[in-house]
C-alpha cells in the first residue's frame, strides 16, 4: 500500500516548488509513494472538507516553509489538524525551510531540513533509503544506483527553487567560448595534406575554454582559459562534444570525407555537475583564412516546470518550449512511475510462478496500485496534451503531425489492449501489452526530443560580446 505525503505550501506563492517536490516524490517514490497538494481539489469541493479528510489521513505531513514574513495561518492550522487527527508515533510531520529562516515558534519542536542541497539530499535519503519518515519504512533503498541522475537532479532543482530570488530565465546567460588560435599560413599549407579528423584533434588539443564562473561551474572546470582535453577530461563522455568535433570536420580543411556543416545546432543535451540538465547550442562558429578560430556554445538550460500556463509566462518561458518540455516530463513519469515498475514486478512474478506455481490471483494486490497510479497520471492537467493528439499538435505548430497521430492510436490501442489483459488475469499477456506500450513511450519521446531541438534552434539570444573580441572577417 501506498504512503501519502500531504504538501502544505502557500497556494500562489510557492505552488511551483509544490509541483515540482510531487514530481519527483513521485518518480522517486515509484509505486511506493502518494503525494497529495491542493491542487488536486476538484471544482465544488469544500476546501476544508478536503483538507481535514486527506490531511487527517496522511501518513506524513510535509511543510515548505520559504519566508519568515509571510502569512502562514492556514498552513499551520493544516499543520495542527495534523497533529491532532494523527496520534499514531508512526505518522510523522516534518518541514524544509529556506536557509537562515527560523521555523515557526509553534513548530520549533519539530524535524525541519534547510533547503539548500545538503538539507535535500538528507531529506530524500531518510525518506526514501532510510525511512525514517515513514514509520521505518525504506521506500526505495535502491533510488541511489537505479535513479542516481534523477535524484542529483531532484537535489538541484528544488534546492534552487527554495534559494531563488527571481522565478525568470534567461536561456542564453551562459556562454562558452572555444578559442582556436590561428592558423599560419605555412602551417595550412602542411596541414591540407592531412586527414580532416587529425587536423581537427590539433585544434582541439590547443585550444582555450572560458565563460564566466557560473557558466565553466556547468561544465565542471574551475579555472578560465582552460584546455578543451581538460573540458573533456570534467565532462566525461558527454556525447555533446562528439557532437560538436562532427561539426568541426564538416568546417575544417583537409583530406577525406567532410563531416555535416551547420551554422547553428543543438547538440545532445547532458547533465551537468550542478545536477541540472542543458542543452548546447552552436550559437557562432567563425573561420579565419578557412580554418575555426571561435566558437560560441550557449548552454540552454532545461528546467522543471508547473503545468500552470500562467506560472510558465511568469517565469519568462516560451509557450511551445514549456509545452514539450512538459510532455517530455509527463512521459518520464508515465513510463517510470507505472511501465517500468509493473513490467519489473510481472518479470519477477512469471519467474517465481514457473518455479512454485502460484496463482494470478495471489499477484493482484500488488498490480492494482500501478493501475492507480495510471489513472493518476491520466487525471493531471498536462495529461491533455498526451492524449489529445489535435491539442498536441497545435501546440507544437507542427505541419505534419501524422506521427503523433499515429502515436497517439497506439496509446489508445494499448491502454485497451492492457484493460482486456488485466480482466484475462493472463500475466504473459499483460507483460506483451505493457513492452509494447513501452516501445510506443520512446517513440513519443524521440518525437518530442526532435521538436525541442528545433524550437531551441528559434530562440532569440541576447547580443553577448566578451571584452577585448574583435570579431574577425571569415570565409
Amino acid at each position: 500500500m501506498a504512503v501519502t505525503i500531504f504538501i502544505s505550501h502557500r497556494v500562489e506563492e510557492d505552488r511551483s516548488l509544490a509541483q515540482a517536490f510531487r514530481y519527483y516524490l513521485t518518480a522517486l517514490g515509484e509505486s511506493a509513494l502518494q503525494i497529495l497538494t491542493c491542487e488536486h481539489i476538484s471544482g465544488g469541493t469544500k476546501w476544508r472538507d478536503w483538507i481535514e479528510r486527506n490531511a487527517g489521513e496522511a501518513d506524513t505531513f510535509l511543510l515548505l516553509y520559504t519566508n519568515g514574513s509571510a502569512d502562514w495561518a492556514w498552513c499551520l492550522w493544516e499543520a495542527a489538524y495534523f497533529r491532532g487527527a494523527t496520534r499514531s508515533a508512526n505518522k510523522r510531520l516534518v518541514g524544509i525551510k529556506s536557509p537562515g529562516v527560523l521555523p515557526p515558534a509553534v513548530l520549533s519542536d519539530l524535524q525541519f531540513y534547510d533547503g539548500d542541497a545538503t538539507g535535500i539530499r538528507t531529506f530524500l535519503n531518510d525518506l526514501l533509503v532510510r525511512g525514517e519518515l515513514v514509520a521505518a519504512k525504506p521506500l526505495n533503498p535502491q533510488v541511489v544506483r537505479n535513479k542516481g541522475d534523477m535524484l542529483n537532479e531532484a537535489v538541484a532543482e528544488l534546492s534552487n527553487l527554495f534559494l531563488q530570488d527571481l522565478h525568470t530565465v534567461d536561456y542564453f546567460s551562459e556562454r562558452l567560448t572555444v578559442k582556436f588560435g590561428e592558423v599560419g599560413v605555412d602551417d595550412s599549407k602542411a596541414l591540407l595534406s592531412r586527414p580532416r579528423s587529425a587536423n581537427v584533434e590539433e585544434l582541439l588539443r590547443r585550444a582555450r575554454v572560458d565563460g564566466s564562473q557560473a557558466t565553466l561551474d556547468i561544465v565542471g572546470i574551475s579555472t578560465s582559459a582552460a584546455t578543451w582535453p581538460e573540458l573533456e577530461g570534467a565532462l566525461g563522455d558527454a556525447s555533446w562534444l562528439g557532437d560538436f568535433r562532427e561539426l568541426l570536420r564538416g568546417v575544417t580543411p583537409g583530406t577525406g570525407e567532410p563531416g555535416p556543416t551547420s551554422g547553428r545546432q543543438v547538440f545532445a543535451s547532458f547533465v551537468s555537475p550542478n545536477g541540472f540538465r542543458y542543452l548546447p547550442l552552436l550559437g557562432r562558429l567563425e573561420r579565419l583564412r578557412g580554418w575555426p578560430s571561435f566558437a560560441a556554445i550557449h548552454l540552454v538550460r532545461r528546467p522543471v516546470l508547473s503545468d500552470d500556463a500562467v506560472e510558465l509566462a511568469y517565469r519568462n518561458v516560451p509557450r511551445t518550449y514549456g509545452a514539450i518540455v512538459m510532455m517530455l516530463r509527463m512521459a518520464r513519469v508515465f513510463r517510470w512511475s507505472f511501465l517500468e515498475p509493473l513490467i519489473t514486478r510481472l518479470g519477477t512474478y512469471e519467474r517465481e510462478a514457473e518455479a512454485s506455481g502460484r496463482a494470478w490471483e495471489d499477484v493482484r494486490p500488488e498490480v492494482m496500485p500501478y493501475v492507480s497510479i495510471l489513472e493518476s497520471l491520466e487525471a493531471e492537467a498536462a495529461s491533455r496534451r498526451l492524449t489529445e493528439p489535435d491539442m498536441l499538435a497545435d501546440e507544437l505548430d507542427l505541419e505534419d503531425d501524422e506521427p503523433l497521430q499515429e502515436l497517439h492510436r497506439d496509446y489508445a490501442v494499448s491502454r485497451r489492449a492492457f484493460e482486456r489483459s488485466l480482466a484475462s488475469g493472463n500475466a504473459a499477456e499483460i507483460l506483451d501489452v505493457l513492452k509494447g506500450w513501452r516501445a510506443m513511450n520512446k517513440r513519443f519521446m524521440l518525437e518530442l526530443v526532435a521538436q525541442l531541438q528545433k524550437e531551441i534552434l528559434k530562440l532569440k539570444p541576447r547580443e553577448l560580446t566578451l571584452p577585448g573580441l574583435q570579431r574577425r572577417p571569415s570565409d
